[in-house]
């Protein structure tokens, strides 16, 4: 009884059959183009740019507050007596919130256009706002200086219609809002933020990395 013919293997080329499959693999993985047609011709945002939108998105709302913050602040300055203990206070938790604002919209403008004087500047006195946690908490400590001059000046910003302790209250709510996102976001869908990076600039060639 004779045995069975078997295939001999191809010894000569052992990674035949490797590439074989790695091309087959790869050719069975669509592309770009054909997951979108697949999708129905929709356009598929990468994670990535979705990162980056979200990151810019929370960015221009920091500034936006930012402003808002240290307007309110000056409103109050503007309105304060300088005739007791109560509005010195104030006058200080004022001049306090636009010096803060103004740190907080400085690290924001570095992260879109940096400065590497400037950068270098922040990055060694004020470096807790160059990590996300970092800025979160800070946010929301600024959000509670807002919350510090309640009650204190009834004058109309601007001719809004608004006072400046009505403004204060939603100034200070929306500042806290967007701390608290922050966080969340960060610990909740930290895919948002893998891709973020901290202005650099002024630090890279210091460092001799350029």
């Amino acid at each position: 009884m004779s045995s069975p013919a078997w295939a001999e293997p191809d010894t000569s080329t052992p990674a035949a059959s490797v590439n074989n499959f790695d091309t087959n693999e790869s050719a069975s993985i669509p592309s770009g183009a054909a997951a979108a047609a697949a999708a129905g011709g929709e356009t598929v945002i990468a994670p990535s740019s979705k990162a980056n939108l979200v990151q810019r998105i929370f960015s221009v709302v920091t500034l936006a507050l930012c402003s808002a913050m240290a307007v309110t602040a000056v409103y109050v300055l503007l309105n304060v007596g300088f005739t007791d203990e109560k509005e010195i206070s104030e006058a200080f938790v004022g001049f306090y919130m636009i010096i803060f604002s103004m740190l907080l919209a400085g690290y924001e403008i570095m992260w879109w256009m940096p400065v590497p004087w400037v950068n270098k500047s922040l990055r060694k006195n004020f470096g807790f706002l160059y990590g996300l946690k970092g800025k979160a908490g800070f946010i929301i400590y600024v959000a509670i200086l807002n919350f510090g001059l309640i009650g204190s000046n009834d004058a109309e910003v601007g001719g809004s219609g608004y006072t400046v302790e009505e403004f204060n209250i939603a100034v200070g709510l929306c500042m806290l809002l967007n701390g608290l996102c922050h966080f969340f976001i960060y610990c909740r869908h930290h895919e948002h933020f893998e891709t973020y990076e901290a202005p650099s600039a002024g630090l890279m060639k210091e460092s001799g990395l350029t």
